[in-house]
């Protein structure tokens, strides 16, 4: 077992990590408020033609590809999924 552990600490990383994230194609960017980070970064990053989400607390940041996935649908996704407002009991954040 302390072999398995000493070879995970000693593990090399890819040659060339920098090309694991490069992107060669253009891209847009778009930019939504819709509160929590994880289920948005979750459902825009599973959309085809996003290419690249980033955390922004609260707002989500995305490039994505405008061949593949139109910024009306990326809006319709944000309006269908937004917390418009926290009126409810089950949608209140207790601090």
């Amino acid at each position: 077992m302390l072999s398995i552990v000493r070879n995970f600490f000693n593990m090399k990383p890819p040659v060339n990590v920098a090309l694991l994230h490069d992107v060669d194609i253009p891209t847009k960017k778009a930019t939504f408020g819709m509160g929590c980070f994880w289920s948005n970064d979750s459902l825009f990053g599973a959309t085809l033609g996003v290419i690249r989400t980033r955390d922004h607390t609260e707002v989500i940041e995305l490039d994505y590809d405008p061949k593949t996935v139109s910024f009306e649908d990326l809006l319709e996704m944000f309006w269908a999924n937004h917390e418009y407002g926290l009126t409810t009991k089950l949608k209140r954040q207790v601090s």
